[in-house]
């Protein structure tokens, strides 16, 4: 079901499925529901997981983070 909401906003946004799959594996190759774990439960985290987590979801101008891709090419109704 989210998929499919997913991929409408994605195909109305006019972006790619694709893009939103490199997307999906970006997220798993950097660890990103790991990391959210850790911080949601009260990990201790070193400064080097935070600017990592905060690169991955932010990101910086080279490179677009999550957050910003999602904002960028999908847009609401």
């Amino acid at each position: 079901m989210n998929w499919q909401i997913f991929c409408q906003r994605i195909s109305a946004s006019g972006s790619s499925t694709r893009d939103l799959e490199a997307l999906i594996q970006r997220m798993a190759d950097e660890e990103i529901k790991q990391k959210r774990n850790t911080i949601a439960h009260g990990g201790v985290i070193t400064c080097q997981f935070a600017e990592e987590l905060r690169e991955s979801i932010i990101g910086g101008r080279s490179k677009p983070g999550i957050l910003c891709w999602i904002v960028e090419h999908i847009h609401t109704m």
